[in-house]
């Protein structure tokens, strides 16, 4: 009231002309700077403790039968989980989200983990073979990643297959799936740093779904599930390998 009714106040500073209950906070900012507590002038960054899942990451997360698990995360927290992810590519020289591929070390070499039958009698004949022709056992670790390392990946609950262009690229740190761009927008930048700050430029449902498909891709190359589908993709290829073998003709006496 005395600076209002002050002869040379002129007006026009909202927080002295409008009457308020109680007084306005400031700029937290500009009290830091002028050396104010830390404990009275921390100022949560935008999105802070605002859940950022969707309903559907929500339910999913208490449904125990969910394969993938989708945590609660505010817009802080989605970010420095995908600034976790940084990744270069050897190949282009430029950052982008990543996920290694790391195999089972102790991968069972036997092929007949899976839905396929195979002849047990050709057991010991298919062991001698794994360890003749080791490019089966590559060609099996492709086989069991071709669903991550594709354009035709989706999210858990969502019809977004085709979005997401993930490639297996080589970065320095061994053999990992990239995310190079969604919904034909390039995803990359020219340091780890930078990427984080294109990051934190995106649109929460841009970032909740890079969020969700980096949980996503996380289950899908997780140990357990490399191992199920190494085991299945080496059975087939066994069963493959057999079923040429059958086809040979047999060789003909003199």
């Amino acid at each position: 009231a005395f600076c209002r009714t002050h002869p040379r106040y002129r007006g026009g500073a909202p927080d002295i002309d409008n009457r308020h209950d109680t007084p306005l906070p400031g700029s937290r900012t500009r009290q830091a700077r002028l050396g104010a507590a830390a404990d009275l002038v921390a100022e949560p960054p935008p999105g802070a403790g605002r859940d950022l899942r969707s309903e559907l990451m929500r339910r999913a997360d208490a449904d125990p039968s969910c394969p993938v698990r989708f945590p609660p995360r505010d817009r802080a927290g989605v970010l420095a989980d995908l600034g976790g992810r940084a990744m270069r590519s050897a190949d282009r020289g430029s950052w982008h989200l990543g996920w290694p591929v790391r195999f089972p070390s102790a991968a069972d070499l036997t092929g007949i983990a899976g839905d396929t039958v195979v002849d047990r009698s050709l057991d010991l004949a298919w062991s001698d073979l794994i360890e003749q022709r080791p490019e089966l056992i590559e060609e099996a670790r492709m086989r069991s990643i071709e669903r991550v390392a594709s354009a035709g990946l989706g999210t858990f609950g969502a019809e977004d297959a085709g979005r997401y262009d993930l490639r297996l690229l080589e970065t320095g740190q061994g053999a990992a799936i990239l995310l190079l761009a969604v919904d034909d927008l390039g995803i990359g930048a020219i340091s780890a740093e930078a990427l984080t700050g294109e990051l934190a430029r995106m649109p929460d449902n841009l970032l909740r779904d890079l969020w969700k498909l980096s949980r996503t891709v996380e289950h899908e190359l997780s140990p357990d599930q490399l191992g199920l589908r190494f085991g299945a993709a080496l059975n087939l290829i066994r069963s493959e390998t057999e079923a040429m073998r059958d086809a040979e003709p047999a060789p003909h006496g003199p």
